[in-house]
């Protein structure tokens, strides 16, 4: 099933690149594998390799239902932000969903703290704003007592 949704990341990410201009699908495959590395389960694997396929890659909700069952589709779409929803109440949202979620969340936002700097030579300003949205999540992972740091 892993294998499956790597290919699915794979599709829905296709010609796709970061704003640092890399292989979007990278940064799927990074969440995944700290997440396996932090030890969850397949079903957390796959949802951390798929976090973005419904907001960024226009794959619906129910293929992914449909193709790795309500567990997986449930993850899915508590990380995917909805169109138009506030950053803040976004992670609220992910927050209140569960441990699971919320530690693919900060995965999440640590690849992304990572990029940051490769982001930086290519559009300062750009770079300026995503870290502080990256560090409003943190704070209220924080906050909610899903970090100590």
């Amino acid at each position: 099933m892993l294998e499956q949704a790597i290919r699915m990341a794979i599709n829905a990410h296709q010609r796709q690149v970061d704003k640092a201009g890399e292989a979007y699908i990278l940064h799927p495959l990074r969440v995944m594998l700290v997440a396996r590395d932090a030890g969850l389960d397949e079903n957390g694997q796959i949802a951390a390799v798929l976090h973005d396929v419904v907001e960024d890659g226009d794959v619906p909700i129910t293929d992914i239902g449909d193709s790795f069952g309500p567990i997986v589709a449930g993850l899915v779409d508590t990380l995917t932000r909805r169109r138009g929803e506030p950053y803040q109440e976004y992670i609220a949202r992910v927050i209140a969903d569960g441990a699971e979620a919320r530690q693919i969340k900060l995965i999440d936002l640590m690849d992304n703290l990572r990029r940051i700097p490769a982001l930086h030579k290519i559009d300062s300003v750009m770079a300026t704003r995503l870290l502080n949205k990256y560090h409003i999540g943190l704070r209220q992972l924080k906050e909610a007592g899903c970090l100590t740091q």
